[in-house]
């Protein structure tokens, strides 16, 4: 009897097994089953997070280099220097020779010199030691060039371009054809012999470049030191008696 039960039993409790293992089975498949199903629904939403994040990003670079401009410059912000332009005024005194005999000319010269270096103005000058038969004068245009512009001393190099009028004596004979005659005076000669100057006046032009060194005393106040040549034409015969190269001293004023 006991081993009746016994076989009956052991069919019995192997169904039980069979049916709990297939149970299992079905659970698990089902589990796997729903992660999946959560997996394919939750793997759609995370790639579109990532796309729109790649957007995103995207847009944020390009309005980061619209506002970025186009070619910075390396040396920092431009910095604009006022040109400072200032009145000036040079007296001077020059010295050389017209006419075969010793000239002191006394004139000036007045501008506006910009940024330290370029000059524009005018000038004149005129014989100190004047005579009724030694007489000149001459005024004109000036320009003139500073070399450095700065420091306490400096090298300038000027023109005058304009005109003048004058009286020389022509002595020993009729006035040449063309010259001007003013008046003539006599003087009594050994033998009982005349001798007749005659004292002409010409309308001339003239060119007159320069070289100077400039010495600073002060900020206002500068001691010039240089030469020049007059060329001259247009005196008919006394162009080359008018000619010639003169010595000055000026002193400028104005503040560079």
């Amino acid at each position: 009897m006991k081993n009746i039960c016994l076989r009956a039993g052991l069919p019995a409790s192997l169904v039980l097994v069979l049916l709990a293992a297939s149970s299992t089975s079905a659970q698990t498949a089902a589990d796997v089953q729903t992660g999946l199903s959560l997996a394919s629904q939750v793997a759609p939403m995370a790639g579109l997070r990532t796309a729109d994040s790649l957007v995103s990003a995207a847009a944020a670079a390009a309005a980061v280099d619209q506002r970025r401009p186009a070619n910075p410059q390396p040396g920092g912000p431009m910095a604009v220097v006022p040109v400072r332009n200032a009145f000036v005024v040079a007296p001077e005194v020059r010295f050389g020779k017209v006419n075969h005999r010793s000239a002191t000319f006394a004139g000036a010269t007045a501008g506006v010199l910009m940024d330290n270096r370029l000059f524009l103005g005018a000038g004149g000058y005129w014989l100190a030691n004047n005579s009724r038969d030694f007489e000149m004068g001459y005024v004109g245009a000036v320009a003139g060039w500073y070399l450095k512009g700065e420091g306490p001393i400096d090298l300038s190099l000027s023109g005058l371009v304009g005109g003048g009028w004058s009286t020389m004596t022509w002595a020993g004979g009729p006035v040449p054809l063309g010259m001007n005659p003013r008046f003539h005076q006599s003087y009594p000669q050994p033998g009982d012999s005349i001798l007749r100057a005659w004292y002409v006046g010409n309308d001339f032009f003239i060119a007159e470049p320069a070289a100077n060194i400039c010495i600073s005393i002060s900020r206002s106040v500068w001691f010039n030191a240089g030469v020049s040549y007059r060329f001259i034409s247009g005196a008919d015969g006394l162009d080359d008696e008018m000619r010639g190269v003169t010595g000055g001293v000026a002193v400028t004023f104005g503040r560079r």
